[in-house]
């Protein structure tokens, strides 16, 4: 594998027009603009191996083992300073469930000590500074928390939280989908209820971060006292509708059984799309692609001559174009997930003036004019890929989508990037072009004496995964991933 370096100090600093596919994608026309060095690529170590019960060296995100340096017990594990920013919902503290670990509600992830968080999600670019980047992008759909357990001044776990109106009927068919915005326009009490998740909704998966020092049965006594300081915190404020989002089929084996036994059912959430890249060069993924689909994908490319293609990690000059872009993005999805599909437009700003270099931005022009934008996350390990926006006059005509895949794709290789993680939505072409998906799972519980066992008895026969148009045009042609991550 090339050394992480070539990723910024050896880049082409000119722009080539893209020919042909081989060409194109083997001279890759882009241009680095960057006032900061990629040393955050260096130094991630995780493996997806079963999670460890005697472990004295990992430290825990969610039943993935990540190695890092030993936790400190010196003040950076102790809170951060106040934030002004305050919260909606009053924010309470819950000490001693049983356990003997103070929980602590946070109407703000800056009440709580970056080095201490990142601590817990070891070399992960969706760290403090992401998540503090979302909680100040002005969204108008969510409030953004945090929830912390402690052992004394301590840092042990962390997650993001987030409450929104929910639309109950999100995971209706498209057949049934116009009754659904009929009811909401007429009577939203029926249909829009207070919903406090644990997770984000600006990730795919659950992240929980666990202290090293804790072993399965510390693990489990942790989630167990945050599941009752979420529930009691949601009491609290009248929410009904409690949700631990997108928990991925290896994390459900080890926590499915606290969230079973705190009232929640397991509903499917829609799968992660995942592409594995153990490739020496570009042709190597080509080649492992079926001959008529090289073809075609050779064509699509020949199309999309004169792009030009600029890689960055800034984008305050063109971020009304990048909004622009998105907006038509936006509006060309083919499922409404309501405020799930909420990008505030501050996002992609702040996301990347707090990453340290992590979140990156492919822009495409053509004759000058910016056609398309990609935002990911780097890590050493593992592309993630978050948004794209694109002109569509211009996409059709040009290719732009496979333009911006087969672009993302040659960086991941030429860097080392063994997994490009390509998110939830467009199925059918991702798993065209080589992705497997990962099952994943919401976690929900009703508060109610009457609705709460029946929501629990109903729910795991609710799916998101049903309701996407993608996922039922793809049927059995999906290719899914054990818990083990082995093909099914």
């Amino acid at each position: 594998m090339p050394e992480m370096s070539h990723c910024a100090e050896n880049l082409p600093s000119r722009l080539l027009p893209a020919l042909d596919l081989t060409r194109a994608l083997e001279r890759i026309p882009i241009r680095w603009n960057s006032d900061r060095r990629s040393s955050f690529l260096f130094g991630r170590i995780f493996c997806d191996e079963p999670v460890s019960t005697s472990s004295e060296n990992a430290c825990f995100l969610f039943g993935r083992i990540f190695c890092d340096e030993p936790v400190s017990t010196s003040s950076e594990n102790a809170l951060g300073p106040r934030s002004h920013k305050t919260s909606a919902m009053p924010f309470t503290e819950a000490r001693d469930l049983g356990f003997g670990i103070t929980i602590r509600h946070h109407a703000t992830i800056a009440e709580i000590n970056e080095r201490a968080w990142n601590r817990l999600f070891p070399d992960t670019a969706e760290d403090w500074g992401y998540f503090r980047g979302i909680e100040l992008s002005g969204s108008t759909q969510f409030e953004f928390s945090a929830v912390a357990a402690y052992d004394g001044d301590r840092l042990i776990a962390a997650a993001p939280v987030f409450k929104l109106d929910y639309r109950l009927d999100m995971t209706l068919p498209p057949a049934m989908q116009k009754f659904g915005d009929w009811l909401a326009r007429y009577a939203p009490r029926l249909v829009k209820v207070p919903l406090l998740g644990l997770g984000s909704p600006m990730t795919e998966e659950c992240p929980i971060g666990f202290d090293r020092s804790l072993d399965a049965g510390g693990r489990k006594a942790v989630l167990n006292a945050l599941i009752a300081s979420l529930q009691a915190h949601a009491k609290a404020n009248g929410i009904k509708i409690l949700a631990f989002k997108d928990v991925t089929d290896s994390d459900a084996q080890w926590a499915g059984a606290s969230l079973s036994a705190g009232g929640f059912a397991a509903m499917p959430s829609l799968p992660l799309a995942t592409l594995d890249l153990p490739y020496e060069g570009f042709e190597d993924y080509l080649a492992s692609l079926p001959g008529k689909q090289r073809t075609d994908i050779r064509k699509k490319m020949r199309q999309a001559s004169g792009i030009e293609i600029e890689l960055r990690d800034n984008v305050d000059d063109v971020y009304e174009e990048i909004l622009t872009l998105y907006r038509a993005t936006r509006e060309n999805r083919k499922k409404s997930y309501d405020g799930f599909d909420e990008v505030p437009e501050d996002y992609f700003r702040e996301v990347m003036s707090k990453s340290g270099g992590k979140a990156r931005v492919l822009l495409a022009r053509l004759g000058g004019k910016l056609v398309s934008f990609n935002f990911f996350l780097v890590e050493k390990d593992r592309v993630i890929g978050k948004f794209v926006g694109m002109d569509y006059e211009v996409a059709r005509a040009h290719n732009l989508y496979f333009f911006n895949w087969m672009t993302i794709v040659k960086f991941c290789i030429d860097n080392g990037v063994a997994t490009l993680q390509t998110g939830q939505t467009t199925y059918t072409v991702k798993v065209r072009l080589g992705c497997k998906l990962k099952r994943s799972w919401v976690y929900v519980k009703y508060n109610g004496a009457i609705l709460g066992p029946l929501v629990r008895r109903l729910a795991p026969r609710i799916s998101f995964a049903e309701a996407d148009p993608d996922l039922a045009q793809l049927g059995d042609k999906a290719v899914y991933l054990s818990q083990a991550g082995a093909v099914q």
